[in-house]
């Protein structure tokens, strides 16, 4: 799996050692001008506690080779998005390799609103995948790793660090952006939020965001559906 320092990548690297072994773990750094050098540090800092195996890749000269072999002078969403896809390639050829299972970080939110390239980073198997960040962070929290959750955004519109920004999103608090994914997905819209909701009217912008990026989430293999769980056990 891929360890960017950040709270997803760690949280599930921190359950994989949980559930598999150290010994049965391999993470993939990969080194860009666009992550934080803070960032970078913590991953390998963290792998090194951990006491998994690393493999540390550089690959802003492969995307800078594709930059040159086609002529383009890509924009910062686009060097984000071949980044995320050669990311993802390289940890498909450790895991293919190794004859391992590639493990996904895509969280929950990041799933329903599709920020992140269509395929890319889901793996053969996510375990955060039906967590919101905001569950994430709580979750890091009861395991005692909570300093991983400094980072998350507090705006809305930055769903992914390194993927560009949301506009629709512009001014949405992201704890509010979770809260309204956690409604939908349980139908309890108009319940949890009344007429006077303070941001009443990002409810049918994160509506039609859900629906604009359904061609990306039939990509996803499994994952702890935890609103099915929840489902169930009410039924």
């Amino acid at each position: 799996m891929g360890l960017s320092g950040g709270i997803d990548s760690s949280l599930s690297v921190f359950l994989a050692v949980q559930a598999l072994g150290k010994e049965n773990v391999i993470v993939v750094i990969l080194e860009n001008s666009q992550f934080t050098k803070e960032g970078i540090t913590l991953a390998k800092s963290f792998a090194h506690h951990l006491g998994v195996t690393v493999k540390t890749v550089t690959i802003e000269n492969v995307r800078n080779l594709i930059e040159l072999g086609l002529h383009y002078k890509l924009d910062y969403k686009q060097q984000a998005t071949i980044d995320v896809r050669l990311c993802d390639l390289i940890i498909r050829t450790v895991a293919q390799a190794e004859g391992a299972l590639y493990m996904g970080t895509i969280n929950g939110t990041e799933r329903m609103v599709g920020w992140f390239p269509k395929g890319s980073l889901v793996g053969d198997f996510c375990p955060i995948g039906g967590l919101l960040k905001h569950q994430l962070k709580e979750l890091a929290t009861y395991l005692k790793i909570e300093s991983y959750a400094e980072g998350i955004s507090q705006d809305a519109s930055i769903v992914c660090g390194g993927c560009g920004e949301h506009e629709d999103f512009k001014g949405l608090p992201y704890e509010e952006l979770d809260k309204i994914l956690l409604s939908y997905q349980m139908s309890n819209l108009e319940r949890d939020f009344p007429k006077d909701y303070k941001y009443q009217d990002f409810i049918p912008v994160v509506i039609d965001r859900i629906s604009a990026v359904e061609h990306k989430r039939e990509f996803f293999p499994r994952y702890c559906d935890i609103i099915s769980i929840i489902s169930s056990k009410k039924k």
